[in-house]
């Protein structure tokens, strides 16, 4: 088992399965890797390997595992940028991804874990205090995700148009002035989206968003609330158009992911040929929208 701790850091025994959900986040499950399968290491000085180059020394207690697996199939940029004393208590985890990872760690303190993902294209910026967590089986094209003093858990299953913003930062301070007093809005932005989410292009999630699993948002809108689990949003802000809703990969086939996802849920599905005419498609949902 790979265990973190302030103290000692990430450490491996050998000939044991990796768990990641125990090693490096709570949040990530179902994930297992062959000790073999995994490097762990300390973050420090500008090196590379493969298609890994880390650039600039994060400091005491800063850690990366990955899937040595990712040297051949991804180009992972780790960057660090620092104004003072060096960072610390910082933790990366990569699983076997396709594509291409940048990753800022700007700030003390923080954690951001990448599950396997088969296609995979994202900017990253992870500040103090700070934990950015997506889930295994993610697949995003041009994702800018930012945490800055905040929280983003993004499920398992996702489907990430580019580009996407996920905006979780407390660079700049809200005040609300009521009653002649001006008070300093000091809440964590978190934001939190489920399994099986469709993110469409030009969208963006921010503040304390969270998003039911399930659901799809539509190109350029804009969600900071509440999206209710298999319900389709678009506009800003993020407006409900139909609810129990959910979609697939494949245009006329059911996927495997998203057939193991409706038996979760315990949803049976239709043969193809039997889905419902278009007409039928477009039952206006309970709050009177279409989509």
């Amino acid at each position: 088992m790979a265990i973190f701790n302030r103290q000692s850091g990430p450490r491996v025994e050998p000939g044991v399965k990796h768990d990641v959900r125990a090693a490096f986040v709570p949040l990530l499950e179902g994930s297992r890797y062959d000790a073999d399968d995994i490097v762990v290491a300390p973050l420090v000085g500008a090196s590379s390997q493969g298609g890994l180059s880390i650039d600039g020394d994060a400091g005491e207690n800063c850690w990366i595992a990955f899937d040595r697996r990712s040297l051949d199939s991804a180009q992972i940029a780790i960057k660090v940028r620092r104004k003072a004393r060096k960072l610390s208590n910082v933790v990366v985890f990569v699983g076997h991804i396709k594509g291409d990872l940048i990753l800022q760690l700007q700030g003390h303190d923080s954690q951001f874990v990448l599950g396997d993902s088969r296609v995979f294209s994202g900017r990253i910026s992870l500040g103090t205090d700070s934990r950015i967590i997506i889930g295994e089986h993610t697949t995003a094209m041009n994702l800018i995700v930012s945490a800055h003093r905040g929280r983003v858990e993004v499920g398992r299953d996702c489907m990430i148009s580019g580009p996407v913003v996920i905006e979780a930062a407390m660079h700049h301070g809200l005040v609300y002035l009521e009653d002649g007093q001006a008070r300093l809005d000091t809440r964590t932005p978190e934001v939190v989206i489920g399994d099986h989410v469709w993110l469409g292009a030009r969208s963006t999630v921010m503040g304390r968003a969270r998003i039911g699993s399930g659901s799809i948002v539509g190109a350029c809108a804009v969600v900071g609330g509440e999206v209710l689990s298999h319900t389709a949003v678009a506009g800003n802000p993020a407006r409900s158009l139909r609810d129990s809703v959910t979609w697939t990969r494949q245009a006329t086939t059911w996927d495997q992911r998203t057939q193991d996802y409706l038996h979760e849920i315990g949803v049976a599905m239709q043969p193809t040929g039997d889905m419902p005419a278009a007409a039928d498609a477009t039952q206006p949902s309970r709050n009177g929208a279409q989509i």
